[in-house]
């Protein structure tokens, strides 16, 4: 079996929690994925830019990044992007980036990369090894 780590924006907190609890019941093995637990709904419905006007969020994300970078997606076999509708937020594009460069295979819910929800983000399209839009396609990826 190999592991999974998934990345995603913390505006599909509710769509990943129920994505993930599919992805579990085939019994995978492990999954790492990104702890929102702790985010009101204020939170993670605003902007990036907007979370970072509030200081203790400002103080907070480099550690909660770089945790996710080193502790999640270095040891992972397999990366999995969460982007609903295209949209990855500016820490799962670097997320991305990182996981190329770490050589991992990576896959996306979404074949768009839409930064902001806006503009397409060609180069981290390419990096996409392939597509999977269900939890039953990605378990067997990982059987």
């Amino acid at each position: 079996m190999r592991s999974i780590v998934i990345c995603s924006s913390m505006r599909f907190r509710d769509d990943l929690a129920r994505f993930t609890k599919k992805l579990r019941g085939f019994k995978v093995g492990i999954i790492l994925e990104p702890d929102f637990r702790d985010l009101s709904d204020e939170m993670v419905n605003k902007e990036e830019f907007d979370r970072l006007k509030k200081q203790w969020y400002r103080e907070r994300v480099p550690a909660f990044v770089l945790s996710h970078l080193w502790k999640k997606i270095a040891p992972a076999d397999v990366v999995y992007i969460f982007n609903k509708d295209g949209y990855i937020g500016h820490n799962t594009l670097g997320e991305l980036f990182f996981a190329a460069g770490k050589e991992k295979f990576i896959c996306s819910h979404d074949e768009k990369m839409m930064v902001d929800g806006k503009v397409r983000e060609i180069c981290a399209e390419i990096l996409v090894n392939k597509v999977i839009r269900d939890a039953k396609e990605l378990s067997a990826l990982l059987l």
